[in-house]
């Protein structure tokens, strides 16, 4: 509907709750492909240009994590992964993990 009536604003809204709900960059991707067909290319188009702006707004987000423990290594390597610039600290001040650099690596390839 907000596609259908051009609400760009509300539409970047929305796609930033689906992205922190879960919904992964592809399947946002075949939702909008479909509205093509049902909103007209020239509305999809717009749609498409509101998630890849989005989809690049949340890369240059930052994330830090101090002490990572048996719960946060994971939730580290997934921000990495998702395009989030990670950087973890022990208490130790040996500076970041080598699981959330792999994973910021791998992301980046």
């Amino acid at each position: 509907m907000l596609i259908a009536l051009g609400k760009e604003h509300e539409l970047k809204l929305h796609l930033n709750g689906a992205l922190n709900n879960g919904l992964t960059k592809d399947e946002i991707k075949e939702v909008l492909l479909q509205t093509a067909i049902y909103c007209g290319v020239p509305a999809a188009v717009v749609a498409f240009r509101c998630a890849r702006e989005v989809f690049k707004d949340r890369k240059r987000e930052n994330v830090a994590f101090i002490g990572l423990g048996s719960m946060g290594q994971p939730m580290a390597a997934n921000l990495a992964k998702e395009g989030f610039a990670v950087r973890s600290f022990d208490l130790n001040g040996t500076g970041s993990s080598p699981s959330v650099r792999d994973a910021a690596a791998g992301a980046e390839s």
